[in-house]
């Protein structure tokens, strides 16, 4: 499992089977027993996503409440969430990878290495707005305010899988449709256009947002 602290401990071994509707080539994911710091394993990036972020869509520019450069929501936690995600894209994918000061050593397949998984990036992003998650998405799905994707905000976790109630895959909302995440081993934290890939949104369970401690909107 990995602590708070982010020591690493022994991953629970054949905890659980990959998905049927997993894409080919993707590894399966774990899931914990009773730990919920224990990561979800590798995400489901469905093959032939865009990896790099688009400056227009169509012609036009984001939205500027889109835009988490822009000055408007630049202290609001998502947006705090959001900058500490942007500084660590190109950082490896690691299983295991993460906690509430950054990249961190991984456990099991990634225990050499250091950098995020899915979770793991979320939980770091997040940890720099003042807010606590668990390293697992399952955990963090429960975590937050359920946000309908007309109302999305940047730094809003996304979450992928076969059901809701046991996602497998979680990244931030960037802005203009695209979120950031921490796809797969072999792979690097990267933006991505979500919103308007099918291929994403088949598969997509919901938006939540989190929250402060003291925050009840």
């Amino acid at each position: 499992m990995v602590t708070l602290d982010g020591r690493a401990g022994s991953p629970q071994e054949g905890a659980a089977s990959e998905s049927e509707s997993r894409p080919e080539g993707v590894d399966g994911d774990r899931k914990p027993k009773s730990d919920d710091r224990v990561p979800r394993g590798e995400s489901e990036e469905p093959p032939g996503v865009e990896a790099e972020p688009r400056k227009k869509r169509d012609g036009r520019e984001p939205r500027k409440d889109e835009d988490p450069n822009t000055t408007t929501r630049d202290a609001t936690p998502g947006a705090i969430a959001l900058r500490a995600a942007t500084k660590w894209l190109g950082i490896p994918y690691v299983w295991g990878g993460g906690n509430a000061n950054g990249p961190s050593r991984g456990i099991g397949k990634g225990a050499n290495r250091v950098g995020f998984d899915c979770s793991g990036l979320t939980l770091a992003a997040w940890a720099k707005a003042g807010v606590t998650l668990g390293h697992y998405t399952g955990t963090q799905i429960k975590q937050g305010k359920p946000v309908q994707t007309k109302d999305l905000l940047p730094g809003d976790l996304l979450f992928f899988g076969a059901t809701r109630t046991d996602p497998s895959h979680v990244g931030l909302y960037a802005g203009d449709g695209d979120m950031i995440h921490a796809p797969k081993t072999g792979d690097v934290v990267k933006r991505v256009e979500v919103l308007a890939a099918p291929v994403w949104m088949k598969r997509f369970q919901g938006a939540v947002r989190p929250q402060l401690p003291s925050s009840k909107t």
